[in-house]
């Protein structure tokens, strides 16, 4: 019994209610206390999906007036942390390729002699992959807060050198704002004569020893590397 999800979120779409029943069984069986809503047709998935708070949303392909498949973008955009999971009757190969481009994490064969356990091992998965996520972001948030307690100045790049994160520290250094260089490449803080040596020391790729140090190189404050003499 997985009694610790008790407070999951299930969004069942199925034009079938015998269909809806036995997996509704199913998964009070083994999520004790979750909640399960149902709904009949295309248009109530996708009204339903605006409401926040789902963990597992279960598509039916064979819905009117759009089929599963078709609205599986609007699902994913609808509720983006939910686990969007697809049952089909269709072993075709279209099928399968058009869900997955719409971004779903499961697909599950109606047909299979194991579905129910399928689903179950399926919701299972995405249980934990969202505890996973959950957890990755609290750490990430907790290293944020560290960074921003320095005074040294941290910053993340992209593969074109484009600035993904730079420390609040950098206002009181060369006075830009974080989110003013966010997005920027790296470049806008150097003299011409210096990207050369820059960007060799940027894609040093080596370690421990061998790795280059202590090697400086000359910023520019925010009034001198957009075209107005420092002050």
């Amino acid at each position: 019994m997985a009694s610790s999800e008790s407070g999951l979120h299930f969004l069942l779409v199925n034009e079938h209610a015998e269909e809806i029943k036995l997996v509704s069984s199913s998964l009070r069986g083994f999520f004790p206390n979750c909640r399960i809503e149902a709904v009949y047709s295309s248009d109530d998935a996708v009204a339903a999906s605006l409401e926040a708070g789902w963990h597992i949303i279960l598509v039916d392909q064979d819905l009117t007036p759009d089929s599963g498949v078709d609205i599986l973008t609007r699902l994913r955009r609808n509720a983006p942390d939910a686990a969007v999971i697809l049952q089909t009757d269709h072993s075709d190969s279209d099928t399968a390729v058009r869900a997955l481009q719409s971004g779903i994490d499961f697909l599950l064969f109606k047909n299979s002699p194991a579905f129910l356990t399928e689903l179950l091992f399926y919701v299972q998965e995405a249980i934990e992959k969202r505890d996973l996520r959950t957890k990755l972001d609290q750490t990430y948030q907790r290293h944020l807060r560290l960074l921003e307690t320095l005074s040294d100045v941290f910053y993340e790049l992209d593969q074109s050198g484009r600035l993904v994160y730079i420390s609040p520290s950098v206002t009181a250094l060369l006075s830009y704002a974080p989110e003013e260089l966010a997005g920027r490449h790296y470049s806008i803080l150097l003299p011409p004569a210096q990207e050369h040596l820059a960007r060799f020391l940027f894609n040093e790729r080596r370690a421990g020893s061998r790795s280059v140090r202590q090697f400086g190189l000359l910023l520019l404050k925010k009034s001198m590397s957009e075209g107005a003499p420092e002050v």
